[in-house]
This record gives structure tokens, C-alpha cells and sequence, in this order.
């Protein structure tokens, strides 16, 4: 394959009735860009309150900052040369990269869903069974975590690749404007790589809002005065419905597509994958705003650090003064006292 793919020729008379359509291409690498940007920053952010904050240096942060470096590396790694691809519409990073892109954004895609899984287990057991969960929040369980988020996705590529990477597989596609590789065994992976982490988010969330509410009604069965729900409730509601829209809304619409055409052998509709395509990074900068903002320390760790930040930039500095006769007389008497 020429480093410079999708030629006229190529994206000519074969592909022009199946061509994506212009304004959506440029709004997707648009947007790739930008989702980019914005995970870099807020996540290294975040890893950097993580490392510096020792209050917030705990086993289950952990788990945020591995789920950060992944969106990092999905960010750097796949979106940027997705957005060029976009941008020129070929493919100008190589055949050896074209592989490592395709394999990358789906392990990285992978890595990304199961680091939310574990996270939501391990929300779970901080609410549902806090007793428990002294016991459980130790190095070997994060450890256990982070591993299993990285694992479950390599080895599903293992499989579906028959634990070989040719290189020559992988191919870039005009239709699609990002390079692909072959379909066997697709299901399988969406399956494992997609739908069961997110299955496995939704069940912790729906049975941590179960416990909340039965708790509540408990509580104020003896209470004399109904109250609503605290900010601390608030909080945690906001986040676990915004992770529901971001899997419903994000994940798992591209992914259906695909899976759905595939099934049946046909391809998928163009424009709607080309448009839905950077939903599946939104995750990337949401990330650090969904589990940070929402902490009271790390809303805490956050004010601190821009407080200091806006402090620097916005003191002005002090020009030093020249000196006169008087300054010399008044450092002489000085000395004169000190002597």
C-alpha cells in the first residue's frame, strides 16, 4: 500500500456514489481534534492532582488514573491521525502504522470501557457493602483491576488476529476515511469489548440507585420531616446518569451499526458512522470532569491549583527601582547601625 492512499483514481468511480459527505467529514475531524486537545489537558490534569494531592492518592483513584492515561493514549494515538485522515482524506502515516492505528483504537476502545466497568464495581462495593470495603480497596485488588481493564481487550485481539499481526491485512479505506482490517470474529469482540463492560457499568449504577433510594425511604419512615435528597446523593445521581448518556449516547450507537451491517453483510451507512465516530472519544475529556469535579476533594484540589495559577499569571512584576542619593544615604545609615 502507498503511503499516500485513496488516490483519485482510487476514491473515483468505484467509491463516488459511497463517499461521505463532505461537511461531515469536516465537522467529525473537527471535533476529533478538539475531544484531543481537551483530553490531553484535562486528563494529565488530572493525573498531576493524583500524584501531587496525597489526600486523593487512594486505591480507588487509582483506577481514575489508569482509565486517564488510557484516554491519553487514545487521544495522541488514534484521534489525531484519524483527524488528518479526515482533514486530507488518505492516509499519510504508513502502512506499519495503519495497523497499529486499527488494532489500537479498538484495544484502547476496550481498555477504555473496562477500566468504567471496574470503577463502577468498585463504587458498588463502596456504597452497597462498605463494610467490605476496607477489605477490598488493597494494592492487589487495584492492581487485580487495572490488569484485568488491560487484558480482557489484548487478549480478544489475540484471538480474533489468531495471535499473528500481519501487517498487510490492514488496509485504509476510503469509504470509511480510517484504516481497517478484517471483520472475522467482529461480533465476538464488540461483545466482550463492548457490550459487557457497559452491561456490567449500568447493572453497579442501577443497583447502587436501588440501594440509595431503599436507605432513604428507611430513613425517613422515622423521621418527622420529609426531606430531599442531600448534595452528596445529588452528586453521585449526576454522575451516574451522565455515564449512562455517555455509554447509550456515545459508545454504544457506533459500535450497534457496525455490528447490525455486519451481521447481514452490508455496509454500513456512511455519513452516520463518519458523524458518530468521535462520540466514541467524548469519554476522553468527559472522563476527568464526570470523577473529578464531582469529589469534593478533587473539586477542592482543582480551586487550589487554578487559584494558584491565576495568582501567577496575574501578578504583574515589580520593575526595580533605580537608585537614588537618598537610597545609598538610607543603606549607609543602615550600615553604619548595624555596625
Amino acid at each position: 500500500m502507498n503511503d499516500t492512499v485513496a488516490s483519485d483514481d482510487i476514491r473515483g468511480r468505484a467509491f463516488h456514489d459511497k463517499l461521505p459527505t463532505t461537511w461531515i467529514v469536516q465537522v467529525s475531524a473537527t471535533e476529533e481534534i478538539v475531544f484531543a486537545v481537551l483530553a490531553v489537558i484535562g486528563n494529565l490534569l488530572f493525573v498531576c492532582l493524583v500524584i501531587l494531592k496525597k489526600e486523593i492518592r487512594t486505591f480507588g483513584n487509582a483506577l481514575l488514573v489508569n482509565l486517564s492515561f488510557t484516554d491519553i493514549f487514545a487521544a495522541v494515538l488514534v484521534s489525531v491521525p484519524s483527524a488528518v485522515s479526515f482533514f486530507l482524506r488518505r492516509w499519510i502515516f504508513g502502512q506499519t502504522f495503519c495497523a497499529i492505528h486499527f488494532v489500537l483504537h479498538s484495544l484502547l476502545f476496550g481498555v477504555s470501557l473496562w477500566s468504567t466497568a471496574f470503577i463502577a464495581v468498585d463504587r458498588y462495593i463502596y456504597v452497597v457493602h462498605n463494610h467490605l470495603y476496607r477489605k477490598t480497596a488493597t494494592r492487589l485488588t487495584t492492581t487485580a483491576f487495572v490488569l484485568g481493564s488491560w487484558l480482557f481487550p489484548i487478549l480478544t485481539r489475540m484471538y480474533i488476529e489468531e495471535f499473528r499481526f500481519p501487517v498487510d491485512a490492514f488496509r485504509y479505506s476510503p469509504y470509511t476515511l480510517r484504516c481497517t482490517g478484517s471483520t472475522r470474529q467482529q461480533p465476538l469482540s464488540a461483545a466482550l469489548n463492548v457490550y459487557l463492560p457497559s452491561v456490567v457499568v449500568i447493572a453497579c449504577y442501577i443497583l447502587i440507585v436501588n440501594f440509595v433510594s431503599r436507605s432513604r425511604n428507611r430513613v425517613q419512615a422515622h423521621a418527622s420531616d420529609q426531606t430531599g435528597p442531600n448534595r452528596q446523593e445529588i452528586r453521585m445521581l449526576v454522575v451516574i446518569f451522565a455515564v449512562f448518556l455517555l455509554i447509550l449516547l456515545a459508545y454504544v450507537p457506533f459500535q450497534l451499526i457496525l455490528t447490525i451491517s455486519q451481521s447481514k453483510n452490508i455496509r454500513p451507512p456512511v455519513d452516520a458512522m463518519i458523524a458518530l465516530y468521535p462520540c466514541m472519544h467524548l469519554g476522553g475529556f468527559l472522563n476527568p470532569l464526570l470523577y473529578g469535579v464531582n469529589n469534593r476533594r478533587f473539586k477542592k484540589a482543582y480551586a487550589e491549583l487554578f487559584t494558584v495559577i491565576f495568582a501567577k499569571c496575574s501578578t504583574k512584576p515589580v520593575n526595580p527601582t533605580p537608585p537614588t542619593d537618598q537610597n545609598i544615604v538610607i543603606d549607609m545609615e543602615a550600615g553604619d547601625n548595624q555596625g
